[in-house]
């Protein structure tokens, strides 16, 4: 069974997502409203048996998220958006990369 790895960047309104494989190959990438309905739909969508999340933790607008994801049973991290930054600067790809593979 393959690894799959989502890292998810947090905001306001909207999440952005990018799923990689074992191989550190990016698969899919999308963007999810930050609303119960969409996120409800998305995480219904996860292979539980096979991935992870990785996402910021912005406090109140990423709380719904967290809250589904831990009602799923998805296994999920959540990374200081601080850390993430003064670790490779503003550069998103890199960003992504890091969060899936930390």
């Amino acid at each position: 069974m393959k690894k799959l790895t989502v890292g998810i960047d947090v905001s306001k309104d909207k999440l952005d997502f990018c799923t990689l494989d074992q191989d550190h190959r990016v698969i899919k990438r999308g963007i999810i409203e930050n609303k119960p309905k969409a996120i409800a739909k998305w995480v219904n969508q996860l292979d539980l048996r096979c991935t992870e999340v990785a996402m910021e933790h912005t406090g109140y607008y990423g709380a719904l998220l967290a809250w589904l994801l831990s009602e799923s049973n998805v296994r999920f991290y959540m990374i200081n958006p601080f850390e993430l930054k003064s670790s490779l600067g503003i550069q998103r790809e890199r960003l992504m990369r890091w969060m899936l593979t930390a």
